[in-house]
């Protein structure tokens, strides 16, 4: 269930990330606003800010205000993040989707092993902070 749950935010984050590849090819830019997308969003979300997307007791997505990528978490799976980086920025992510799960947490690298096929994180942010799986 909790793997299902953290793929099922893998396609709500291609949507979104369709949506503002759409939005950057009309406007040389990406957007910070989900007015601006053309996306059908779930009946039940609850915006908390005009870049977070919230579906209380399940799961959030935020825009980037640095413009760089999409980002999801599920609140029933502590410890993972996900991220969906845009094709059109200068940075070495640009285009892949990643699963941070925290160091300490096993259950949370177990889901990111998972997604990713890796027994092993590609990189981690540091001692005791996140592990980083690039999700294919």
């Amino acid at each position: 269930v909790t793997k299902a749950r953290i793929s099922n935010l893998f396609s709500v984050l291609t949507s979104v990330k369709q949506a503002e590849e759409a939005y950057y090819l009309e406007n040389n830019d990406y957007s910070i606003s989900w007015d601006a997308l053309a996306l059908t969003l779930p009946a039940e979300k609850h915006p908390i800010h005009s870049f977070i997307l919230q579906v209380p007791g399940a799961w959030s997505v935020s825009l980037s205000t640095s413009k760089s990528c999409v980002s999801a978490d599920d609140a029933r799976v502590p410890g993972v993040q996900i991220y969906f980086f845009y094709d059109n920025i200068s940075h070495s992510w640009k285009g892949k989707r990643l699963c941070y799960a925290k160091m300490s947490n096993n259950k949370a690298n177990e889901i990111c092993q998972y997604l990713s096929g890796r027994k092993t994180p590609n990189s981690n942010n540091g001692p005791d902070t996140d592990n980083i799986y690039f999700v294919e």
